[in-house]
């Protein structure tokens, strides 16, 4: 994901592509690959964790395992296509972008693995999980994914046209 731009930088594509297409327009397109990528590859990933793992999917609830992973691939989507950005255009371009994702993207994680581990029904939260239901008890993670999924990309759309075009 972090070189979404590169890829245009060091071909010498990006002017053209400056020219030609609008910001918010190849925004919208790396996000969308970016957003597509993350969420078929979790999709690919879930199944074959939860077996080296061998952990008991009997009580899980995948309605929600789903949400929790579609929010958090549009958040974490939605900040790398930016940081990417800014990163395309610096020289020492290594160690840059998880430097400047990795204090934006905490939230997302943190609420992304709480929701992951109700959703899956480990025993530390299965007892929240009796009580008030998977889908309640995953309902407040489920809900700031998608508020932090929405900031992330009104954000990323408001700032991007300074990033492209500086």
């Amino acid at each position: 994901l972090g070189r979404a731009f590169v890829l245009e930088e060091e071909r010498g594509t990006a002017l053209a592509l400056r020219l030609h297409a609008r910001a918010t327009a190849v925004w919208c397109g790396k996000f969308a690959f970016s957003a597509l990528l993350l969420f078929g590859l979790s999709v690919i990933e879930t199944p074959l964790l939860l077996g080296v793992l061998s952990i008991d999917v009997t009580k899980a609830n995948f309605g929600a395992l789903a949400c929790v992973l579609g929010m958090g691939s549009v958040g974490v989507a939605a900040v790398f296509t930016t940081t990417s950005a800014l990163v395309a255009q610096a020289s020492a371009k290594g160690a840059l972008l998880p430097a400047l994702s990795f204090p934006v993207l905490v939230p997302a994680l943190f609420m992304g693995v709480h929701a992951t581990k109700v959703a899956l029904g480990t025993p530390a939260f299965d007892a929240a999980s009796k009580r008030l239901g998977t889908w309640q008890a995953t309902g407040a993670d489920i809900a700031v994914l998608g508020s932090y999924g929405a900031a992330a990309i009104a954000v990323s759309l408001l700032l991007f046209d300074y990033v492209w075009n500086d």
